[in-house]
């Protein structure tokens, strides 16, 4: 455990100098930012996941990205203002690295998604 523990530090690090790079400073708050940021995320992850699992009714993708914004565990994470983008870029990381490993390809995809479920999960 304490790869996985060193792992999801040196992620969080590396988000963090990501913000940092872009909005200059970390020394302040932009829900709307986080919040948007947030909501992109989520649903690049649900079109990652109509993608793969071939959907192609506009009703049926709505209702995947409308299921991922809305399910609890994500709403309540919208309490957390200031970190939601964290476990949102990280639930973008997941779902990339799953369709990576689960996908047909050669095993560099296969341990492409493996690193990328891991640093999603290790944030």
């Amino acid at each position: 455990t304490g790869t996985a523990i060193e792992l999801g530090r040196w992620m969080l690090h590396v988000m963090a100098e990501a913000e940092k790079w872009v909005y200059g400073n970390g020394h302040f708050s932009l829900p709307v930012v986080n919040g948007a940021l947030s909501l992109l995320c989520i649903g690049l992850s649900a079109g990652l996941m109509a993608d793969y699992f071939s959907l192609r009714s506009r009703k049926h993708c709505a209702l995947l990205g409308g299921d991922m914004a809305v399910f609890p565990a994500v709403t309540s994470l919208f309490g957390f203002m200031y970190t939601v983008h964290y476990y949102m870029v990280a639930l973008l990381m997941v779902t990339g690295g799953s369709i990576l490993f689960c996908g047909d390809g050669s095993w560099w995809k296969k341990l492409l998604g493996v690193l990328l479920c891991g640093c999603g999960i290790g944030t």
